[in-house]
């Protein structure tokens, strides 16, 4: 049985990264100076642009919500990962570093598993919102914690 996911989901899952994270994360790069939040946003965003918009689209010629948004947002994303890249005196292991970590936590924990749950009934539209929102509200805090030592090159 397939599970489509509902506009509710859709629209959680857009006006939690648009309206709320990639505030939430420019604020912390803002306050603390260190670009990582910023950085793994914009992973997060050009991966899922490109994986689950662009790709699709121009496989089975056709629209998908979406994609076009993605038009813009992916090639915005590349240019912040790119400028991060010369940030970090051409280091492309920082990037990648950047791009996965954001990947499997942004999409793995905060967005995937939750929708995973609630397509098996575990959890309701709610508890989607509940989980995702706190994943993504402690990604900042998470990600530099860990990534900090690992991949950052110059900062305070």
């Amino acid at each position: 049985m397939t599970h489509h996911h509902s506009f509710c989901e859709i629209s959680i899952i857009n006006l939690a990264m648009v309206h709320l994270v990639f505030f939430l994360f420019a604020a912390h790069t803002e306050r603390t100076g260190n670009p990582l939040t910023v950085v793994l946003n914009h992973a997060i965003s050009c991966i899922n642009a490109t994986i689950a918009h662009i790709l699709p689209g121009l496989i089975k010629q056709r629209y998908n919500p979406g994609l076009l948004q993605s038009l813009f947002m992916a090639p915005f994303s590349a240019v912040v990962l790119y400028k991060f890249y010369l940030y970090q005196e051409k280091s492309l292991k920082a990037v990648l570093i950047c791009v996965l970590f954001g990947s499997a936590y942004g999409h793995g924990i905060a967005l995937l598993l939750p929708l995973k749950l609630t397509a098996m009934g575990i959890l309701n539209e709610l508890g989607f919102l509940i989980w995702s929102l706190t994943a993504l509200i402690l990604f900042p805090a998470v990600a530099t914690r860990v990534l900090n030592p690992v991949v950052l090159k110059k900062g305070d």
